[in-house]
């Protein structure tokens, strides 16, 4: 008789278990076991093992969210913080990396903080936190973020590739990035539609470079565009024959094959990516175009790895794995944008759950707050907060509302989540910041925004009205302080000092003033920013767009607040 072993599920086991999956490179299982144990024993911690196990694989972006987790909830291990530095490195962070890297050796010798420390006279240290990367020469204190021509030029071709077409055309023929601007002068030519010129693009560097992987590809992709599949079948078996081995090389025949639908091909590619394996879009990629060649097994497979890897699109994967399921589109599309998971059902499950459609007064904030305990509710809302926001204004601003309202844990959870989360627009950010201050939420945020990781607290004057029942001008002044704050938010070093000091003054002038005279916080907010020394010269025309409202209302207050 066969004996069964029964053992306990506890962190350690799971752990144990993570560490097993790792040594056999099977990240999305280390990941959900390491999540596992995470929910077993509720320790921080086990989001920077989470952070190294992403790291290890190549997913920065994923890593640098996890040690941040870890680091917003309070672990500031030497492992927490060598995780951020090296994660915000790699991402082309030098100032923020640098920030980390200095909190670790304030841990141990409490004089640094006292001078402008250079990276490059820690030595030894420095390529320990960097895994050995060459210093890109930035300093500790008051470094100005370096960013190189090529990571501006990457995000103004995917923002706005019509900006980006004059810096690309101004590279002289002289320059050993001659050709390399070119290719990127015909992608963007695809991107805006151009199709003839773009394919006129790639023939010059063909002539002078036949064998020219990112022409070659941009080609495939535009005699597809245009609907020549036999020029693009020739163009695919033309790559084909070449002996590709650089990875950046073998992404972008991959992506070219996607686009132009060459399933097979696709597949063929996709599958030899390596460091790119678990890349979100490429792992997206590959169950799409597994599907589409009839591997529905491998298909849903990835997709079940990438819920693990990726928890946060739970939503979206749900949908192309239901897709997959029922099998009625013989193929997929690879749009990423498409499969987004942007559906009617799920903008109207968001609305129903925060109940946009009631007033205040009718709305259940316990009810809210308690529905959120499933993760299930909270992961459509966030979804719909950080996609679809921008449908719905309103919405937006109803939703952040209520959630600080409720004064409810998991819904200033939600929030904070929203500030770490990189791919949330900064505009959103702001209004977070806007609510959260609004209700005198005090506690550290650590935020991701933009390039700029930071850790802020907000600073009140001592006589904040926090307690509902204080009169209307206070309650309108507090308002006017967090719009003030959110537009204000990382503006430059110390802002925080700079607009208390001009708040609190407002606030003393407002004392002896007829609240019928003000009713709007945004009016009051612009007066705010105004006077706020670092800002500048600032126009009234500016203030009036900026924050909604006439000049002359700017100017009336302004009057009145300073009149004696």
């Amino acid at each position: 008789m066969s004996k069964v072993l029964l053992f306990e599920n506890t962190a350690d086991v799971q752990m144990s278990l993570a560490e097993e999956y790792l040594r056999d490179g099977n990240l999305p299982d280390a990941i959900k076991a390491i999540r596992t144990a995470y929910e077993i024993e509720d320790d921080p911690a086990y989001f920077v093992d989470m952070g190294e196990a992403y790291l290890q694989s190549g997913l920065v972006g994923p890593a640098f969210e996890s040690f941040c987790e870890a680091y917003a909830r309070g672990v500031d291990s030497t492992q927490c913080l060598f995780g951020l530095s090296r994660s915000a490195y790699f991402m082309g962070f030098d100032k923020e990396s640098g920030e980390y890297f200095k909190k670790i050796f304030l841990k141990n010798v409490p004089d640094l903080g006292q001078f402008s420390c250079d990276v490059d006279d820690l030595g030894d240290e420095f390529a320990q936190v960097t895994g050995g990367v060459e210093n890109r020469g930035f300093t500790f204190v008051k470094s100005d973020t370096q960013k190189s021509f090529d990571d501006d030029m990457v995000a103004m071709v995917r923002e706005n590739p019509e900006k980006a077409l004059p810096y690309f055309e101004n590279v002289p023929k002289s320059s050993k990035l001659f050709y390399e601007a070119r290719n990127n002068i015909a992608l963007i030519k695809l991107i805006l539609g151009s199709f003839n010129e773009a394919l006129e693009e790639c023939r010059e560097i063909l002539e002078h470079k036949p064998n020219d992987i990112f022409a070659l590809s941009t080609m495939l992709a535009t005699y597809s565009a245009l609907g020549f599949q036999d020029k693009a079948l020739a163009m695919a078996e033309r790559l084909d024959g070449l002996a590709i081995v650089d990875e950046e090389n073998i992404r972008k025949v991959a992506l070219a094959m996607c686009q132009a639908e060459m399933h097979s091909y696709a597949v063929k590619y996709l599958d030899k990516l390596f460091i790119q394996k678990y890349e979100r879009n490429v792992m997206l990629l590959r169950a799409i175009a597994y599907y589409n060649v009839g591997e529905k097994g491998k298909a849903t497979s990835t997709i079940r790895d990438m819920k693990k890897l990726f928890p946060k699109e739970e939503l979206m994967l749900q949908d192309v794995e239901s897709r997959m399921r029922a099998g009625v589109d013989k193929y997929l599309p690879y749009s990423v944008i498409m499969m987004h998971g942007e559906t009617l059902r799920h903008i109207g499950e968001s609305r129903v759950l925060f109940c946009a459609e009631q007033e205040d007064k009718d709305f259940d904030f316990e009810k809210f707050a308690h529905s959120l305990q499933d993760e299930k509710n909270y992961r459509l809302l966030y979804w719909y907060l950080t996609n679809h926001a921008y449908f719905c204004k309103n919405d937006e601003i109803l939703i952040l509302f209520r959630l600080c309202q409720t004064q409810d844990e998991r819904c200033y959870e939600l929030l904070c989540e929203v500030l770490r989360d990189m791919n949330v627009a900064e505009y959103l950010k702001c209004k977070c910041i806007r609510v959260l201050v609004c209700h005198g939420y005090d506690k550290e945020i650590h935020l991701v925004q933009g390039a700029n990781i930071r850790t802020t607290k907000p600073l009140y004057p001592s006589n904040y009205p926090e307690a509902p029942d204080k009169n209307k001008k206070s309650l309108l002044w507090a308002d006017a302080f967090a719009i003030a704050y959110s537009e204000l938010f990382l503006s430059y070093d110390g802002f925080e000092e700079d607009l208390r000091d001009v708040a609190e003054d407002i606030y003393r002038r407002l004392l002896d003033k007829d609240e019928k005279l003000f009713n709007s916080p945004f009016a009051l907010a612009s007066v705010i920013f105004k006077r706020v020394k670092a800002v500048g010269k600032v126009t009234l025309t500016g203030l009036s767009k900026r924050f909604g409202v006439s000049a002359e209302t700017v100017k009336k207050y302004e009057k009145i607040i300073y009149e004696d």
